[in-house]
């Protein structure tokens, strides 16, 4: 079982290891948008994973996750390009808090030790 302040601080260095992945995804297959569902996947599975651990995380570790990835790409934003970056976050946050929803029915129906 994970603290409320592991969870946190999990979640919080997960959500930059998701932007390396994005870019390391989306820099050898030269796509954009394949980092992209590269970086949703990983934010569902590491929410599925955090929320499993510490189920009342579902409020938080979603948020927690894509925080880091908002705040960089926020930063050298283009605007003509604006649409697409917002596209592609708000699904990377769709994906962490499926991700949490699907970690705290997991956590609520794995059995409990005697």
């Amino acid at each position: 079982m994970l603290t409320h302040k592991d969870t946190i601080a999990y979640s919080l260095v997960t959500g930059v290891v998701g932007f390396i992945i994005f870019f390391a995804v989306g820099s050898h297959s030269k796509s954009g948008t394949l980092g992209m569902v590269a970086l949703a996947l990983f934010l569902l599975a590491s929410a599925v994973w955090f929320v499993r651990l510490n189920p009342k995380g579902v409020w938080y570790a979603g948020a927690l996750l894509n925080l880091p990835t908002w705040a960089i790409f926020m930063g050298p934003a283009d605007p003509g390009q604006f649409r697409l970056y917002l596209k592609g976050l708000l699904a990377c946050v769709v994906a962490a808090y499926a991700g949490a929803l699907i970690g705290a029915r997991l956590a609520r129906s794995k059995p409990q030790p005697n």
